[in-house]
Formats: structure tokens, C-alpha cells, sequence
């Protein structure tokens, strides 16, 4: 069934050569004795090869690539509004400030906690260091005591042997009883004092002896520095446990100031990204709860160009192909891209797939919502015979009927074509079998032209 025809917007442009002859609305009579028959006049093309670049022109608009919410991270009161809808902001710009006043108060007593803690820390080291002095003076008082008890001893050995030479002194009346009492006292009281010394060194001597260091686990170092160092080490452990414990309590305090001072900064709210306030959804004197929405910012470093194609060639576009894309309203600027994504799902509602090209926007010339125009190559250029619509007797999707001008006659010719429905030659078809170059083919034939019928072609 023949289709209705289109107007035919642009010329042949080098394929068709359109030979027209006399413009006379009249057919030319033929005498045949005594009886005229009229012979149609009819305007013809010559057929010819023609460069075609198979390309897709769609139309669509500009588009933002991702727009950011800005909402509330803590609790607080709106103070201040530092941006307003249309404004273009940078990363780390403010855009509102937050009061809340136990945040503050949190940071506060967090920085009180970290100096109290800092002041534990240098009292622990004090006691720690006092410690080892006192294990070091420990370590000398018991060097003396040693040398205390072996002059004791030695006093103690010497009053023994006086006392024995005086009591065989006393056995032969060589002294009174008193006297060898006397000898007698000074040694048992020598003896006394040196036990007793050597009591206290002993007692003394609790933590500072070769078998501690081993309990402790260390082996017993032959050097006395090394000895008296280990020594040191183990006799002040509970010293140094409460300077470690007294270092994480810092460590501890520092992070509980810096969860504090975070929550105070999150009042003070930043553009995360450079771009557009798109929406402002907060005053002055509100109160915000978490998650609360500010801002609405729209990041235009980059936007994308959103157009559709139709389902019949949807096959054809693949992410990365080149595309061209002109916006009239810039004095139809040409920006020249790749295609970015393709959607899988058609709209069942026009049957189109959407299809987006990423576009560089650093100058901020490309607004959301500019009209655009599309055109994309989808395949290689080459030679064909392109037929107007207006040439078929009938047509449809893949076949139509012609009419050819041979020795003075019009002969019915079947095809096999192709629609262009878009590009330069759009509205034209592809005969792709049934024409060859150097064919004259009827324009515009009439409903009731027969085959093999006579005919004049106008000059």
C-alpha cells in the first residue's frame, strides 16, 4: 500500500539528476487517423550514483550530572545563611552556620579532660623517675651496708679471740673475774650488732637479689651496671605501669576532643562540591534535626547532553561513539563529544531509548534545560542510489513500485529500498536491488498510469 507522501526538504544534491522538459500541463495529441489519442506528459529523474553518510539527528536538552543534598550532620539552630538559590559556589565555601550549645559545652569539658590528663601524665613520669633514684640509692645503701656488716664481723671474730685468750689469762689468775666480764660483754655485744646488721641487709636486700632477676626472667648479667640496670627495671614496673596508664588516658582524652571539636565543626556546614544552588530548604532560626536538608546543589563542572533515539536505531548507538552536538541558544555552538551511556530500558510510552554525552562545562555556558540538537555518524560513507519518496507508485518499509521511461514507455519496476529517516537525506529511500545508474525513472507518476503505457517526457 503506498504511503503518504513527505515533502522533500533538500535537493538531490548530485544523486538524481532531474531532467525536466516542457512545462506544459497538457499532454501532446497523437494523430491516428481519424481519431487523436492523448499521450500523458510526465517529468522524469535520471538515476545516479550519490555519496551518503548513514547519520542520526535527534533533539534533547541539557541536563546536570548529579545534583548533592547538603543536610544536617548534627543538631543546632540556623545562625547565619551565607548562600542563596541561583548563587555559584565553590568546594569548602560556607554555606550556614549551626549554633548548639551542649556540642560547645561537650568541647569544652574534652579539652579540660585532656589537660587533666596530660598533668596525670607528668606526675607519672615524676614518680617514675624518683623510683629510680630511689632502687639506684637502694642498690648503694646496700654496697655500704655490706661493708658495715664485714667491719662488724671482723670487730665480732677479733673480741672472740681476745675473749678466749683471756679466759686461759683468768685460768692461771692472770686477771679478776671483772675484767673477763668486761671482754666478755664487748663480744657478745659485737656479735649482737653484727647479726643484727646482717639481718637488715638481708631484709634490705628483698628485690634487689640475683634470684628476683631471674623471676623476673631476665638471666643474671656478669657486669654490675647491667646488673644494677635490670634491677632498676623490675623494682620500678608498677611505676611505669601507672606512666602507660596515665599515656593512654591521653591518648583517650585527645580522640574524645577530636570527636568533640568534629561535632562543633559540623556546625559551620561546606559546599562538598563546586556548582549551583540549585534549592535552599532552611532560615534563619530554624531548628534542624539530623539529616535535615539545607541546600540543594547542582555540580555543573560537567553536565550531560540528554537526547533520545528511536527504537529502530537504537542498535546502532554503542557507548564511545562520536557525537556532535549544537546548541542554538550559544549561537549554535558545536560541541563535539562521545556518547556516555545508553539506557537498556525503552519508554514504553514513545518507545525511545534515552542516551547521554558527557560535556565539559568549565565556563558555566551550558545551562540544565538548553534545547540542543544531535547528530550522530552511525556508519561509513558510500555510494548509493537514492529515489524521492515522491518517485513511488507504492511503497512500504522494504519494497515500493516505480515507474521507468523506455524507447517512449512507461514499464512498472519492483525494488527493494531502504527508508533514511534522518541526516541530509532524510525522507529519501535506499534502493538497494531493481535500479542502476543511467535509469529514467517517472517523478510524481500519475494513479492511472498503466504499464507499458505511451508516453512524453516533458523537455
Amino acid at each position: 500500500m503506498r504511503r503518504n507522501r513527505v515533502p522533500v526538504v533538500t535537493a538531490m544534491a548530485g544523486v538524481l539528476v532531474a531532467f525536466s522538459l516542457s512545462s506544459c500541463s497538457k499532454s501532446d495529441p497523437v494523430q491516428s487517423g481519424t481519431a487523436s489519442i492523448v499521450v500523458p506528459s510526465v517529468k522524469v529523474l535520471k538515476v545516479a550514483l550519490s555519496r551518503h553518510t548513514p547519520e542520526l539527528v535527534s533533539f534533547g536538552s541539557i541536563s546536570y550530572r548529579t545534583e548533592t543534598n547538603i543536610s544536617a550532620s548534627v543538631e543546632g539552630t540556623v545562625v547565619t545563611v551565607d548562600a542563596h538559590v541561583g548563587d555559584r559556589i565553590r568546594r569548602g565555601e560556607p554555606l550556614a552556620t549551626l549554633r548548639n550549645v551542649q556540642l560547645t559545652i561537650g568541647e569544652t569539658q574534652a579539652e579540660s579532660q585532656l589537660t587533666s590528663a596530660k598533668a596525670a601524665v607528668e606526675v607519672a613520669r615524676a614518680q617514675l623517675w624518683q623510683g629510680r633514684e630511689q632502687v639506684e640509692a637502694r642498690i648503694l645503701s646496700l654496697q655500704k651496708m655490706q661493708l658495715d656488716i664485714a667491719q662488724k664481723k671482723k670487730e665480732a671474730e677479733n673480741l672472740s679471740a681476745t675473749l678466749v685468750n683471756r679466759k686461759k689469762v683468768f685460768k692461771v689468775g692472770g686477771i679478776s673475774p671483772e675484767q673477763l666480764q668486761s671482754v666478755e660483754v664487748q663480744y657478745e655485744s659485737a656479735e649482737t650488732a653484727y647479726k643484727e646488721d646482717e639481718n637488715d641487709y638481708q631484709v634490705s636486700l628483698v628485690g634487689l637479689r640475683d634470684s628476683d632477676i631471674r623471676a623476673a626472667g631476665f638471666s643474671v648479667p656478669e657486669s654490675p651496671e647491667q646488673r644494677n640496670a635490670i634491677l632498676v627495671e623490675i623494682n620500678t614496673q608498677t611505676l611505669k605501669a601507672q606512666l602507660d596508664a596515665a599515656q593512654a588516658s591521653v591518648k583517650t582524652a585527645e580522640s574524645n576532643l577530636a570527636a568533640a571539636q568534629a561535632l562543633v565543626a559540623e556546625l559551620t556546614i561546606d559546599s562538598p562540591v563546586t556548582g549551583i544552588i540549585g534549592a535552599r530548604q532552611a532560615s534563619v532560626g530554624e531548628r534542624l534535626s539530623v539529616g535535615d536538608k539545607l541546600y540543594t546543589v547542582i555540580e555543573d563542572s560537567k553536565v550531560y547532553a540528554v537526547f533520545p533515539v528511536p527504537e529502530n536505531q537504537a542498535m546502532t548507538i554503542v557507548d564511545g561513539m562520536p557525537v556532535d552536538i549544537t546548541v542554538p541558544a550559544l549561537g549554535n555552538r558545536v560541541l563535539r563529544s562521545t556518547i556516555s551511556t545508553v539506557s537498556p530500558l525503552l519508554d514504553p510510552q514513545s518507545g525511545n531509548l534515552t542516551v547521554r554525552s558527557l560535556l565539559s562545562n568549565s565556563d558555566s555556558s551550558l545551562k540544565p534545560g538548553l534545547f540542543i540538537r544531535v547528530r550522530i555518524q552511525t556508519g561509513a560513507t558510500r555510494k548509493v542510489i537514492l529515489i524521492p519518496e515522491s518517485a513511488f507508485a507504492s511503497q512500504d518499509s522494504s519494497k515500493g513500485t516505480l515507474f521507468l521511461v523506455r524507447d517512449g514507455h512507461a514499464f512498472k519496476q519492483q525494488v527493494t529500498v531502504n527508508a533514511i529517516s534522518s541526516g541530509p537525506d532524510a525522507g529519501k529511500f535506499e534502493v538497494r536491488s531493481g535500479l542502476a545508474a543511467g535509469d529514467i525513472v517517472i517523478d510524481e507518476p500519475s494513479p492511472v498510469l498503466q504499464d507499458g503505457e505511451e508516453v512524453h517526457v516533458k523537455e
